[in-house]
């Protein structure tokens, strides 16, 4: 079986490549990512009590536990979720510096990482941070804008192409209605 479409998963994983947010740090935001053609992809990202949901267009839903670093994602057609062990937050929980490695993991990625400045990116204070890589023999530039108040990544961008980015950005609680797992799915492995 198929699960999900290559759009929704699309429009769900750049959400993910941000939302890092530390705990008390709730907020919700309007969603834009292009995939390899352009086209872009909107969704909505929702944080709070130490969980993080993206909503696509399609009506996909993915949930994360920060605490417990799982991420479900729920596919609407067929009524049925994947879990897996979610990677994103050890990649990039940061505190406040893109820079700063993570040294339980290892990279087989040489990267060089440097602090371009401060910017305002839609009316949030980021500090713009560029990471240069050769990946297969080809160099890659990336700059990410990181809005040290949320903890959050705002844009993403590889080689002047933006990628992603958080746009509306409203601070606040969020309902704990919205980190609940909807009902009537199954596990959509085989044999579970």
């Amino acid at each position: 079986m198929t699960f999900g479409s290559k759009t929704s998963f699309s429009a769900l994983v750049p959400l993910f490549l941000f939302a890092v947010a530390m705990p008390g740090q709730e907020f919700s935001a309007e969603t834009l990512a292009f995939d390899p053609a352009g086209k872009p992809l909107s969704g909505k990202l929702y944080v709070g009590h130490g969980k993080m949901r993206g909503d696509s267009p399609d009506g996909t839903i993915m949930l994360m536990d920060l605490g417990a670093k799982t991420a479900r994602i729920y596919d609407p057609r067929y009524k049925v979720y994947l879990e897996r062990p979610d990677r994103t937050t050890s990649l990039l929980l940061v505190a406040n510096d893109p820079c700063q490695k993570d040294p339980d993991r290892k990279s087989a990625v040489d990267a060089t990482c440097r602090v371009v400045g401060q910017e305002t990116v839609n009316g949030r204070s980021t500090n713009k941070t560029e990471l240069t890589m050769t990946i297969g023999g080809q160099t890659q530039t990336i700059h990410v804008w990181f809005d040290p108040k949320l903890h959050i990544l705002v844009r993403y961008e590889m080689n002047g192409k933006i990628i992603s980015e958080l746009r509306n950005i409203q601070e606040g609680p969020q309902p704990t209605s919205l980190f609940e797992p909807p009902t009537g799915y199954r596990n959509g492995l085989p044999g579970r």
